[in-house]
């Protein structure tokens, strides 16, 4: 059976590893190369990707709030408007109809007290 080399690392190091046991072999070996850095590479892109992901899906969802939100702004500045009318019309309606009832609440005051008065 044939020699077996294991190397972890595939930097300058791994590469100057296996260059040297092929030089140095005197009979054909089975050398296994495992790199970690590659699979970190690939972990760290596709973690990247992933966020850029959640960015993006946190700023849509950030777009359709502030819609909402806007269009729920004008609704009430919409009802706000519609009760303010509503109170200009009855305070409208309140300021036409006293003004004969409290000339009359007057006058029956006045002769009230001009006859409390007379009385006395």
């Amino acid at each position: 059976m044939a020699p077996r080399h294991l190397i972890i690392g595939g930097g300058t190091a791994g590469m100057n590893a296996m260059r040297t046991i092929r030089e140095e072999e005197t009979e054909r070996s089975e050398i296994t190369l495992v790199s970690a850095e590659r699979s970190a590479h690939e972990q760290k892109d596709q973690a990247r990707r992933e966020a850029g992901l959640i960015v993006e899906e946190a700023h849509a969802e950030a777009r359709a709030v502030t819609r909402a939100a806007a269009a729920e702004r004008e609704r009430l500045l919409a009802e706000s408007r519609k009760v303010r009318a509503l109170l200009e019309a009855a305070l409208d309606a309140v300021d036409d109809g006293p003004d004969e009832h409290r000339a009359e609440a007057g006058a029956k005051a006045g002769a009230e007290a001009r006859t409390e008065s007379e009385a006395a």
